[in-house]
């Protein structure tokens, strides 16, 4: 079970506790449109993954300029978060195993297609998504990406995962580390404090 940091780890950690299964953390970043922090123009994940979608950045007539910035600074937070998150430990090792790459919420699905990338690479067996929430339109264009995706709810319109949730603070990276934390305790047989 991997999970997308930030908000795919509070919900990743609870699908792998219920279902038994080791968890960890593949990290992907959105590529924001400047001025529309929530509107994703692209992502970048592990493994040197680098999706972008020009067609959105010329209608939102985003520069080249504007656009190159924007990708390096998600590849520089990218960085960050691998060295903070996984703390020189290798992504797990998925060749032949069925794996689950699960995040809050799908909204147009440029996060979750990168960390599917990424993913990919390491070549699980079988590839599920799993979101408790995600646009219809996501994840429709997803199926011929993974072997299944599982949602609680595919709304026709999403305009943004956070309308889903009755709480969506941010997580912080502190989170991020104490559920990390907490999974590795639990899958050594330490009590877990999540």
């Amino acid at each position: 079970m991997l999970a997308i940091p930030r908000g795919g780890i509070p919900v990743g950690a609870q699908v792998a506790r219920h279902l038994g299964m080791a968890a960890s953390a593949i990290v992907a970043c959105k590529v924001p449109a400047p001025g529309h922090p929530e509107l994703g123009m692209g992502a970048v994940a592990e493994g040197g993954v680098r999706q972008v979608d020009l067609g959105l950045a010329g209608v939102l007539k985003v520069a080249p300029g504007e656009l190159r910035s924007a990708v390096l600074a998600a590849e520089e937070e990218l960085k960050r978060r691998i060295l903070l998150y996984r703390q020189g430990c290798p992504v797990p090792d998925l060749q032949g195993c069925a794996t689950v790459l699960v995040d809050d919420g799908i909204a147009r699905g440029v996060t979750m297609r990168a960390a599917i990338e990424a993913v990919k690479k390491l070549r699980p067996a079988r590839l599920l998504v799993a979101a408790p929430v995600a646009s219809a339109f996501a994840a429709d264009s997803l199926v011929g990406m993974v072997d299944d995706v599982v949602t609680l709810v595919r709304p026709a319109v999403l305009r943004s995962v956070s309308e889903w949730y009755e709480d969506f603070s941010p997580v912080r990276d502190a989170d991020v580390m104490e559920w990390l934390a907490a999974g590795r305790r639990s899958e050594s047989g330490e009590p877990a404090v999540a």
